[in-house]
């Protein structure tokens, strides 16, 4: 098959490779879509092992499509053996299969579910075959491992200069969880069976990087969430120390984030609306709207107008026929749209023209009727003690906070500042230029009010000057775990979903709370049937099998690991808001990731 021919988009995909190629019709073909529920486990299977030698790698090569490493497949130091195999199979190469960027491209799937890569490792049947040609020829001769890779999300540290592993277990060949052998494990080979986990896992993450220092603790911890973690988060909360608490039990997890004040130099605000002022315009932007003639312009300059002077010059004599009440609700609004649709030039048959930042304007009147007023939560912050009180020991957020404030009540006249940019539209160089430069001019105008009044603010208590920043807060995990504070109305009606994040994240409280009474609910089969009863009588009987056995994944740790660390690079830098108090997720049923943030 060559590249120019299949696929797997929808006209190339696998569904219509037989017609160029006869031999991909039938029932034993790829891809196939894995459904979880409608596959069943042979007990008489022995458990597959993987003996490979890395030094039987010899080349590497870019086939255009794909990277292959061929191995020395003239012995069995790289075999594959076990499972529905008779007989040892040699390792003849791997490769990839992957998709464009941002795209999945695994060939095959789980319930739909397409990952952004699959890795293939080829064994052939050389105690059957001569070569790996007969053997591809062969319904026995092949076995092909295939490995679904997922991209892990940025940041992760790129040069970590040492990591610490700490267990007290030792790697063993025995899987407690179904009390069977262990088929294999995803960290640890066979060779390491015996030895320390933080000691096998060092020694591996250490041939990774060989400039990273690796050390190992074997030593057993234990911890009371209720007494140790709640001391520790007082203390670290005093001294405004920022804490991040970490839970993975199963497929579900989540993170606290416990900092009293936490302020961000925000450059990239998410979902912010248009700021264009069209119910409050400022002076220049008044003396702008009026230099447009709608009435007098030719087909060229009406065409080529900015949408946001079309919106403005209707509502303006929208406002003179309904009394100064701008559009507010479905009807009125759609009442606006079509007396700017009116306002579209016709032709001498009389059809309108295609005027497409006419169109522009319609589609956005929603955009351009946005009231200019302070943020609810803003205003929280104007009226905080920190904003009203400032001293020689208030931080630099507070003072530009403040000097923001001050703005609002003179200069502003209760607006703020004007942020100055404006979305791209249809519209002649000159015209979208002179309107950008309007808006600019005044934001450059604020912006040198507020730093007046920043510098008086500073002069006021002796202090330097200070950047620009942007504040939250959190609660403090006493305040969590406080009745009085707990949110319970949101609580109880969350709880009408069963798979909703609210029910997950009352059963790990459930769990912080069998902790402090006597221990974890178990991850063993023996351990979950033995203690159900003491979790039922915490948590309910709704709760108390999902409690009851919590082991975790390695595939959750490293996904809640990823927000982890890029949560503490938001703190630690100060860039971009970090989550809101706590986090939460699931991945049951084989659904994405799916976070939830609350205040609680």
């Amino acid at each position: 098959m060559t590249g120019n021919h299949w696929g797997y988009g929808k006209e190339d995909g696998p569904s219509i490779w037989h017609k160029n190629f006869p031999v991909a019709e039938g029932d034993r073909q790829s891809p196939i879509d894995i459904v979880p529920q409608q596959a069943s486990r042979d007990p008489n299977l022995d458990p597959i092992v993987l003996n490979y030698d890395q030094c039987t790698s010899m080349n590497i090569t870019n086939n255009g499509h794909s990277v292959v490493v061929d191995f020395d497949d003239s012995d069995d130091r790289s075999v594959i053996q076990g499972g529905p195999l008779d007989n040892p199979y040699r390792l003849k190469q791997f490769h990839f299969h992957w998709g464009g960027k941002g795209c999945r491209g695994s060939e095959h799937t789980v319930e739909g579910y397409s990952y952004a890569s699959e890795l293939h490792l080829v064994h052939w049947n050389a105690v059957k075959y001569k070569s790996f040609g007969e053997a591809a020829a062969a319904p026995d001769g092949l076995a092909v491992l295939g490995i679904f890779l997922e991209t892990m999300g940025e940041p992760w540290p790129r040069n970590p200069g040492e990591c610490t592993c700490l267990s007290h277990q030792r790697h063993s060949n025995w899987d407690r969880d179904n009390e069977e052998p262990r088929t294999s494990s995803f960290l640890l080979s066979n060779n390491s069976i015996g030895k320390n986990r933080a000691q096998a896992a060092t020694e591996l993450l250490q041939e990774l990087n060989s400039d990273v220092s690796g050390n190992f603790v074997e030593e057993r911890f234990s911890l009371k969430f209720n007494s140790t973690c709640l001391r520790l988060g007082s203390s670290l909360w005093s001294a405004s120390v920022p804490f991040l608490v970490c839970k993975t039990y199963g497929l579900i997890g989540y993170m606290r984030l416990l900092v009293q004040e936490h302020t961000v130099i925000e450059s990239h605000p998410d979902n912010a609306l248009e700021d264009l002022r069209l119910d409050q315009p400022f002076a220049e932007f008044k003396n702008h709207i009026q230099s447009y003639d709608l009435d007098s312009m030719d087909k060229k300059d009406h065409s080529h107008t900015p949408w946001i002077i079309i919106v403005a010059k209707y509502l303006e004599k929208w406002l003179s026929e309904h009394n100064g009440q701008p559009p507010k609700n479905y009807k009125e609004k759609e009442a606006f749209r079509q007396f700017i649709r009116e306002g579209i030039l016709k032709n001498e048959n009389g059809v309108p023209e295609d005027e497409e930042n006419f169109e522009e304007a319609i589609k956005n009147v929603n955009t351009a009727l946005n009231p200019t007023k302070v943020p609810s939560a803003v205003e929280d912050l104007f009226n905080s003690e920190q904003c009203s009180n400032i001293s020689s020991q208030t931080t630099s957020f507070w003072v530009m906070l403040r000097a923001v404030k001050d703005f609002v009540h003179n200069e502003g006249n209760g607006s703020l500042p004007v942020r100055g940019t404006i979305p791209d539209m249809i519209a002649d160089s000159q015209k979208f230029i002179n309107l950008q430069n309007v808006y600019r001019e005044k934001a450059m105008q604020d912006a040198t009010a507020v730093c007046k009044h920043t510098e008086c603010l500073l002069q006021s208590v002796g202090k330097a000057r200070m950047h620009r920043s942007e504040g939250g807060r959190c609660r403090s995990l006493a305040e969590e775990y406080s009745v009085d504070s707990v949110n319970k109305d949101e609580i109880t009606s969350s709880m009408d979903n069963p798979d909703g994040e609210m029910v997950f994240y009352l059963m790990l409280r459930v769990i912080n709370a069998s902790i402090s009474s006597t221990h974890f609910p178990g991850v063993y089969n023996y351990q979950v049937r033995r203690r159900i009863s003491a979790t039922e009588a915490l948590c309910g009987a709704a709760f108390c099998k999902s409690t009851a056995s919590m082991s975790t994944s390695k595939t959750i740790i490293s996904t809640e690991l990823t927000v982890l660390l890029r949560e503490a690079i938001k703190i630690i830098s100060h860039q971009f808001v970090p989550f809101n108090n706590t986090f939460s997720f699931t991945t049951q049923c084989h659904r994405p990731l799916r976070p939830y943030s609350c205040e609680y």
